[in-house]
């Protein structure tokens, strides 16, 4: 994969989950303490070390400062039942969110508050759809302006509708792209999956987990996929990606406030 992500070959060697709902009562994710705990546990005995935490934010029928209310309850709540328990080790913990593209996204102030810990990092969920002109550029505007560094989240799920050199434009301009665990264990998706993969349209992976049942926490299996298909060493490439991008090594356990 393309070595612009400047990674560390110093950085811890467990994985990274990049994007979940694990937050409990913030979005149609975990929908309690005992679920989030148990999706955590789920990833820390499969080797995960660091959890991007990245609740939705919809800013058609939200308020930022509602959200980020909500959002710290949620994590202060977390992180006390995490205290109370010894049955495993806690992963590093990454706040951040999942924002959904908006018109007007450019202008809106503060949008650095929603990036993951330190790093600069926006998970941007994009329209389901053949992006218009003025989308792209709004992405790229994000891009550039120094104060996000923008990750398209879930791009097996819009990649395709878009046009070739929408996607090489975005790519050659710095734009993560991170797909989720499902796309590489999905028998119907698993080649195109790779394919993208070794291609290095993709860059991360995540869980994407929203609960215990049917969109659980399945890391495990994606990189289970990843090595059995392109080696060992493709899986700690994506994680080495990761890392550096988040900044793991300076970042520590995060209870991000806003």
């Amino acid at each position: 994969m393309n070595g612009s992500l400047d990674n560390d070959r110093n950085s811890p060697q467990g994985w990274v989950d990049f994007h979940t709902h694990i937050l409990p009562k913030v979005d149609d994710g975990s929908r309690s303490v005992k679920e989030s705990l148990d999706m955590i546990r789920t990833l820390a005995s499969s080797g995960v070390e660091s959890i991007a935490l990245t609740p939705h934010f919809y800013a058609r029928n939200d308020d930022p400062e509602r959200f980020f209310a909500r959002r710290n309850r949620s994590l202060a709540t977390l992180n006390e039942a995490l205290l109370d328990q010894n049955e495993f080790s806690v992963p590093q913990l990454i706040v951040g969110a999942e924002v959904e593209y908006f018109e007007g996204i450019t202008v809106m102030s503060d949008l650095e508050r929603f990036t993951l810990g330190d790093s600069r990092c926006l998970l941007l969920e994009m329209p389901m759809c053949r992006w218009a002109t003025h989308i792209v550029e709004d992405v790229l505007e994000l891009q550039r302006r120094g104060d996000c560094r923008i990750v398209l989240a879930h791009v097996e799920r819009y990649l395709f509708a878009q046009k070739k050199e929408t996607v090489f434009r975005l790519l050659s301009n710095g734009v993560i792209m991170q797909a989720n665990a499902s796309f590489f264990t999905d028998r119907m998706s698993s080649r195109r999956a790779m394919k993208l993969l070794s291609d290095e349209f993709i860059h991360v992976i995540g869980s994407d987990c929203h609960n215990m049942t049917t969109r659980g926490p399945n890391i495990d299996k994606a990189c289970n996929a990843i090595t059995k298909k392109l080696g060992a060493y493709a899986v700690e490439e994506i994680m080495q990606n990761a890392r550096s991008i988040l900044n793991i090594n300076s970042v520590g356990s995060l209870s991000k406030a806003n």
